[in-house]
């Protein structure tokens, strides 16, 4: 195999803990190891704390070249365009100056990033490799940032098509995505479905006889709810707030609410008015004690925005995977990870707004056998080995950015596993 020149833009980059920048350190050290060149470009300031700095560096086997003012923080659209802007311009200006690149690979993460990738890859004459994260500007419309007809929305998907157009390999996570960037303009041929995996060598399940992290919850003998990750405006956690309430009367179940993000504050209201007592808010955890924070719960939630279905797709519920804990999702019962969770029997479905539904889930996994608990623990391991992991997937990605993967059909996002008899765990209509 030729070895290659390979420049990755990323804007998030570990030890950053967005969730694509840690994702993209996988790729970038599996490349490395190959053999290949690799450098990142990648933002100096956290994207969501932008106090918070670090410098370039090597880490194995990876060059990191990262770029001052890449980021201003994400209070607010203008201030989250703008960081995106400037990491932008900052990476065609570097880029520039290299001597040869043979492949980029850029994801969403910022969406101007595919822009300087393309035009990179034109001048270079080099494979590009887009991975689709996130859909903009239609997660812009989606969500009421912008409205449809906008200046910015209008130029946005301009240059959306154009790229989907030069990309020479388009990776996205799930069918819903497949359909709707085809839709704006992506080849069919040039596309592949590849989800996301567990961080099984970061993540691996901790035995609740070595768990301290539910000592410092002080529910040592609750069943405890988690949410866990990035808060923003497009993880609505209003449906679980309204089944906190009403599980007010149940000593015994307890929600830990950990991340940040814009939607925090409105999180913390919430609260703070419904006087929630059985709910516990704590920051983003560090990544060393991201396994033991995370094996802590008993029920992972993972929510999906009904208008955001093939647009987002929450990479949160593979970490609940790579941890053997059972999946909360809320939301459309068409979305990727409610169909993912339904059809393979890891945990429940409700629909946003249902709190009822919710609160009826929440007491049904808390009073869960154990035999059943065991039954899906076997299950979660048969999706991981071989199947749905980190080597698997990570090295399938490596082979499409350096161009030696053999084939140009879509694969199936649950990677066609077979149904499971048992199709329970659909709550609500």
């Amino acid at each position: 195999m030729t070895k290659q020149r390979i420049l990755i833009i990323s804007q998030p980059y570990p030890p950053d803990p967005a969730a694509t920048g840690k994702y993209m350190e996988d790729v970038a050290l599996a490349l490395a190891a190959q053999g290949h060149k690799v450098e990142v470009f990648a933002s100096r300031e956290r994207l969501d704390k932008p106090s918070e700095t670090y410098k370039s560096s090597i880490e194995g086997g990876v060059r990191i070249r990262r770029f001052r003012f890449s980021s201003f923080g994400k209070n607010s659209l203008p201030i989250r365009i703008l960081g995106a802007i400037s990491f932008a311009l900052q990476s065609m200006i570097v880029g520039v100056t290299r001597r040869r690149i043979d492949c980029v690979f850029v994801s969403t993460a910022p969406p101007t990033g595919a822009a300087v990738a393309c035009i990179l890859a034109g001048i270079y004459r080099a494979r590009m490799t887009y991975w689709v994260h996130d859909v903009n500007p239609d997660q812009a419309v989606a969500l009421e940032l912008l409205p449809s007809n906008h200046l910015l929305v209008k130029t946005g998907r301009v240059i959306s098509r154009w790229v989907l157009g030069r990309a020479d390999r388009i990776i996205v996570l799930d069918d819903a995505m497949l359909e709707r960037i085809v839709a704006n303009g992506a080849k069919p041929s040039s596309t592949r479905v590849l989800p996301p995996w567990p961080h099984d060598d970061l993540l691996s399940p901790i035995p609740r006889s070595r768990d301290t992290f539910r000592s410092k919850l002080n529910c040592q003998e609750s069943f405890l709810v988690m949410y866990s990750g990035n808060l923003g405006i497009s993880h609505s956690l209003d449906t679980l707030s309204k089944a906190a309430k009403l599980l007010r009367t149940h000593p015994e179940i307890k929600f830990a609410i950990i991340g940040q993000g814009a939607g925090m504050e409105l999180v913390r209201a919430q609260i703070l008015e419904e006087n929630l007592t059985n709910v516990t808010l704590l920051p983003y955890q560090p990544a060393e004690k991201l396994a033991e924070s995370l094996s802590a719960a008993d029920l992972h939630v993972v929510v999906t925005h009904d208008e955001l279905v093939g647009i987002l797709h929450p990479c949160k519920a593979y970490s609940a995977l790579a941890v053997e804990r059972p999946i909360l999702s809320i939301g459309p019962l068409h979305s990727p990870i409610s169909s993912l969770v339904n059809e393979h029997c890891l945990g429940w479905s409700v629909t946003t707004g249902d709190s009822q539904a919710l609160q009826l889930a929440i007491l049904e996994a808390a009073a869960e056998s154990d035999e059943k608990r065991s039954s899906r623990t076997s299950t979660q391991r048969h999706l991981k080995h071989p199947l749905l992991n980190k080597p698997a997937l990570c090295g399938t990605l490596c082979q499409e950015i350096i161009g030696t993967q053999e084939g140009d059909n879509c694969i199936d996002s649950n990677l066609n596993l077979p149904p499971m008899s048992n199709k329970q765990g659909i709550i609500g209509k």
